[in-house]
């Protein structure tokens, strides 16, 4: 396919992420951040096995869209669990350490794409993708432990969405992801 068609996968990877992140944090409040985690995660993998084995572009399409959606639940549920195990001054270094991670990974991700993609093509990047997703599943499966807490608010999903949307302090924030996010896909887009 051409460089356009290709650039669709990014642009459906984002949105796919996007969702999942709406849905992944709901459910971690709802069956608990362990089992969401472990469900993402097992998500992701099968999806980048299906992107492993495709022979058609639509098949690579909805694999990615599915990773996208499976691979969300590493930031939401991720972060939820944090939250849920440090306050206050641990919990800015714990973020902070995110952060660094965050930074360095574009740059890990370019390069490692870029030796598994010279060497095996496509398939050796979704075979890389799915490799780690097994890894993190293991790990998770082994050694995460539940952090929902136990005496939890229940709060109405769409009074609380509702409540959201009149705040002003979220849409800003909303604004600055979304700007930042188009700047890195451009990036991503049309970077070697």
């Amino acid at each position: 396919v051409t460089a356009e068609v290709a650039a669709q996968t990014l642009s459906s990877y984002f949105f796919s992420f996007a969702l999942g992140v709406v849905v992944w944090g709901r459910l971690c409040d709802v069956m608990g951040r362990r089992p969401v985690i472990l469900l993402g995660l097992g998500i992701y993998l099968l999806a980048s096995i299906v992107a492993v084995l495709s022979h058609s572009f639509t098949v690579l399409l909805s694999a990615r869209v599915v990773a996208a959606f499976g691979a969300a639940v590493g930031s939401v549920g991720t972060q939820t669990a944090i939250r849920d195990c440090f306050n206050g001054k641990e919990l800015a270094q714990v973020f902070s350490l995110m952060g660094i991670a965050m930074a360095i990974s574009p740059a890990v991700g370019v390069l490692s794409g870029t030796v598994l993609t010279h060497y095996w093509g496509f398939q050796g990047v979704f075979s890389g993708l799915a490799v780690l997703a097994a890894t993190l599943l293991s790990y998770a499966a082994w050694q995460l432990p539940e952090t929902r807490p136990l005496q939890r608010v229940q709060s109405p999903f769409f009074r609380t969405f509702r409540c959201m949307l009149k705040d002003g302090d979220i849409w800003r924030s909303a604004v600055l992801i979304a700007l930042l996010n188009i700047c890195m896909f451009g990036y991503y887009q049309l970077a070697p």
